[in-house]
């Protein structure tokens, strides 16, 4: 015999009904509102890929040692991935930078898709000259990056300041 999921097991008789009458008129009357983005004209992949790859300062800080130092304003995680990653391409460029602090304080855990996109970004700023460093690295963030090999390819600090150094 197989056991209850684990969230099962904890659900109460009683709650039954009130979460089916719940889901079956939320769903109908939510279908008809419309989305922030569809209210500002945008398409609706807007909400997901702008608002979370947007970087702060729009995005960033250059410093004078040719260092662009760029903060993700909220967490990394596929939908923002490829945002995040033209858009730190794109300010790295112009001028050229010899270093890329990217600021992932806000980010306690990565996807798959994150990952990738951070070994190819380092590969893309090491042709061109450029060191990719992180910041603001969460220890299971760290053991994520320990694990798909990018600890040993991109120097991780847990603050800003020692990716810096």
């Amino acid at each position: 015999m197989t056991r209850a999921p684990l969230w099962l097991r904890g659900y109460k008789r009683a709650w039954l009904v009130p979460d089916i009458v719940a889901g079956l008129t939320s769903g109908p009357s939510s279908s008809h509102r419309r989305s922030p983005t569809q209210i500002a004209g945008l398409p609706p992949s807007a909400g997901l890929a702008a608002a979370p790859g947007d970087l702060r300062a729009l995005g960033s800080r250059r410093r004078p040692d040719d260092t662009l130092v760029a903060g993700i304003e909220r967490p990394l995680f596929y939908v923002n991935t490829s945002a995040v990653k033209n858009r730190v391409l794109e300010l790295a460029a112009a001028p050229e930078a010899r270093m890329v602090v990217l600021d992932l304080v806000r980010s306690d855990e990565l996807d798959v898709q994150a990952l990738d996109m951070l070994g190819e970004l380092a590969d893309r700023l090491a042709v061109r000259g450029a060191e990719l460093r992180l910041a603001g690295v969460y220890a299971p963030v760290l053991e994520l990056l320990r694990r798909a090999g990018l600890a040993d390819r991109v120097r991780v600090g847990p603050t800003l300041d020692a990716a810096l150094a």
